[in-house]
């Protein structure tokens, strides 16, 4: 990986995990392999976290890492586990809002498609009139023309309002 995108990925990340593979003489003199996650660089490999009570390596193992994890976030909270929980809770939330933000804003591909649907179920003589207010709205009576997000939206609310009535 080159050095700017090296550098902005190790900014950015809360852990930068390096997957090691040992090789040791058994008792009966055969090798055995053993894995191992290492989180802190030695100066031949780039690893590291942000959580500074985090061991500096431990057997690859899932249910190892989510017990160490766990034990760090703990600490983090000096073994409040009611702060945690309240931290779980207000972090739901966020995520909630963040995707029905998210979910609020569509693409001007996705309105134009929305507002020929609608069309599309009028009569005729209801798209002669859509027309005409399309050509206030949006300066033209072909939507399809338009990249005014805030005039598309515009079209959408007043065909909305026009199946209303």
């Amino acid at each position: 990986m080159q050095t700017k995108t090296s550098d902005i990925i190790a900014c950015e990340a809360d852990m930068i995990i390096y997957g090691d593979l040992f090789v040791e003489k058994g008792k009966d003199g055969k090798p055995i392999e053993r894995r191992k996650l290492r989180f802190r660089s030695d100066g031949n490999i780039l690893c590291g976290t942000r959580f500074r009570n985090f061991p500096t390596e431990i057997d690859l193992d899932v249910q190892t890492f989510l017990c160490e994890f766990n034990k760090t976030i703990l600490e983090l909270y000096s073994n409040d586990t009611e702060a945690i929980e309240t931290a779980k809770i207000e972090q739901a939330k966020t995520s909630s809002q963040a995707n029905k933000s998210l979910g609020e804003h569509k693409s001007l591909s996705e309105l134009i498609e929305e507002i020929q649907g609608k069309v599309a179920e009028l009569s005729s003589d209801r798209k002669k009139e859509v027309a005409e207010k399309f050509r206030e709205i949006l300066g033209d009576a072909n939507f399809r023309k338009s990249n005014d997000m805030d005039a598309l939206k515009k079209a959408i609310d007043y065909l909305d309002e026009l199946k209303q009535h």
